[in-house]
Parts: C-alpha cells; sequence; structure tokens
C-alpha cells in the first residue's frame, strides 16, 4: 500500500519535454554478477575514476567487486575484496579505494589491486573530537572530504590523511546524506531531508544554500556528484537520476520506477568516469545500470 502510494507521488513530480532537456542518459549495459556468477545483492555504492575501473560495493555479498572497462564497451570481472558491510565507494587517481564499512563507520583503504591498506585515519587534527564518517568525495588531488556526522562538520584530509582544514555543517532542519567536490575544488553539501543543496567554493570558509529545496522535482535525494558542467542527485525514492546546472538550476529527471531494463528500484550512489559513462548502483533490482551521457535538445 505504501510503494503504491509512493508510486502515485512520483507519477506526479515534474517530467521537462525532451525539447528542453540539455543531457540524455542512453543506457549501454549492465553488470549483474561476478565471473563465477554470483549474484550481486543489494549494491550500495559504485566507485570509478579515469576510463578503466569500477568498484562496486555488492553490500548484502560483503565485498567489493571490481571491473574492468574496455574500449569496445566489454566490461568484465575483476577481482574480488572481502569487506563486512561496504557502502559508498571511490577511487583516487592511483586507482587506490577507499570504502565506508557500514558495521565498523569506518573508512577502509584498499590498493588498486584490492590489498589491505588499514583504516583510513585522520593526521594532526586541531582537536581531540571524534569523528564517524557518514560519507566522503575524493577530489582531483586525492584530498578526502568526510562527511563528519557526530561532530557536525566537513573534514578535508590530504591523500595520506594529514589534517588540512574543516568546515562547520549549516544549521538545518532534516540531516546531511553525503558530500561530494568537482573538479574546480567547489564542495557540495546535500541535506536529503529538505532536498537542499549547500556549496563552499574552494578557499570558502563556510558553506551557503545553493538551492531553496528542490521537494517538486525530487522525492528524497541521497547522494550527490558534480563534474564540470552539471550536478546530479540519486532520488532515492524517486528512483530517478536528477540533473542540475552548477547553479541549483533544475535541467531535468532522468530514468524512473520499475523492473524493466533501464529503470530503477531505490538507487543508492552513482559515478561518472571519464568515458562520458555513468554507473548506478540500483540497489532494489539488485544490479548496476550503465549510461552513456549525450547532449539533448534545447
Amino acid at each position: 500500500m505504501i510503494k503504491n502510494i509512493l508510486f502515485a507521488v512520483i507519477l506526479l513530480l515534474p517530467v521537462p519535454a525532451w525539447s528542453a532537456e540539455t543531457l540524455q542518459l542512453i543506457r549501454t549495459a549492465f553488470i549483474t554478477s561476478d565471473a563465477a556468477g554470483v549474484k550481486i545483492k543489494q549494491p550500495e555504492g559504485v566507485g570509478c575514476r579515469g576510463k578503466s575501473t569500477l568498484a562496486v560495493s555488492d553490500t548484502a555479498n560483503g565485498r567489493i567487486q571490481l571491473f574492468s572497462l574496455h574500449e569496445d564497451g566489454t566490461i568484465k570481472p575483476g577481482v574480488e575484496i572481502k569487506v563486512p558491510y561496504p557502502l559508498h565507494v571511490r577511487l583516487n587517481s592511483k586507482g587506490e579505494i577507499l570504502a565506508l564499512d557500514g558495521k565498523q563507520r569506518r573508512i577502509v583503504a584498499l590498493s588498486a589491486s584490492g590489498a589491505s591498506l588499514g583504516y583510513f585515519e585522520l593526521k594532526e587534527m586541531p582537536d581531540a573530537a571524534a569523528w564517524i564518517p557518514k560519507n566522503f568525495a575524493i577530489d582531483v588531488d586525492d584530498n578526502v572530504y568526510i562527511l563528519d556526522v557526530f561532530s557536525a562538520r566537513v573534514i578535508v584530509a590530504g591523500h595520506d590523511g594529514k589534517f588540512l582544514k574543516q568546515l562547520g555543517l549549516p544549521v538545518a532542519d532534516g540531516f546531511f546524506s553525503d558530500v561530494t567536490v568537482d573538479p574546480q575544488g567547489t564542495i557540495y553539501l546535500l541535506n536529503s531531508v529538505n532536498a537542499t543543496i549547500y556549496s563552499a567554493a574552494k578557499n570558502a570558509v563556510v558553506f551557503t544554500p545553493l538551492t531553496k529545496g528542490l521537494k517538486e522535482h525530487v522525492a528524497f535525494p541521497t547522494t550527490i556528484i558534480a563534474d564540470n558542467k552539471f550536478i546530479f542527485l540519486v532520488d532515492q525514492n524517486g528512483s530517478a537520476v536528477v540533473v542540475l546546472g552548477k547553479d541549483g538550476s533544475f535541467k531535468g529527471r532522468k530514468l524512473r520506477m520499475g523492473w524493466k531494463n533501464g529503470e530503477l528500484q531505490y538507487p543508492s550512489d552513482i559515478c561518472l568516469n571519464d568515458r562520458g559513462q555513468v554507473f548506478v548502483a540500483d540497489r532494489g533490482n539488485n544490479l548496476v545500470e550503465v549510461y552513456k551521457m549525450e547532449s539533448g535538445r534545447e
């Protein structure tokens, strides 16, 4: 009954005409299993960087599964890395992997080949306050941005964990679910309940509102990423990807709820790579959807 009501509400969300869109997502592939045929179950995270590697948090199976991406479009399973309950996962420029362990609430560090590098630890912190990561992001210089829900801040650290700076979270209703950083160094912070985005330019010391709320376009966004042109939100409850301009303006609502090819059921994460590919972790359908970004019509 609740799902039916939710689905009806989602159908009422405005969908712009194709003629007004600036970006389209074209489905090219999907990933359902590893080389042995073991099915992916409830994937919570996808991480990609460059052109050749994809990391999938196969959460219900207690592992991160690596995949190699090839010029001809083929996707081949690679090594399996055991992590008790992997959630968010991201790659740095060296192909090293950071993953949020949902049971330990700590960030696991792994080499490009999957070897353990221990936990990501912060060094030279200016205070002794504890920190608990809700989510994190990695920038073009491999600095790590940690959404610390315990001390209500975003911590910025170097690749080696050395403390660089911190920004306090804005005072707001609801809760903050994700943080990301674009290639220019602007940090974006997502409040899921209010569907509001805050931003801080590279040298800023505080967050300011970028949007006043996006409830007319998104049901419950849980993940945010950004490239040179756009901001992407994963609408978990609305089972869609919402695209915004870098100024927070609405550019389009992509994909929809369903069980058919290219449709989503409670998606959990998204990543972009240098081939123009978009990967979406589709928790409810137990797979990873692969799309290609193409410019649409004005």
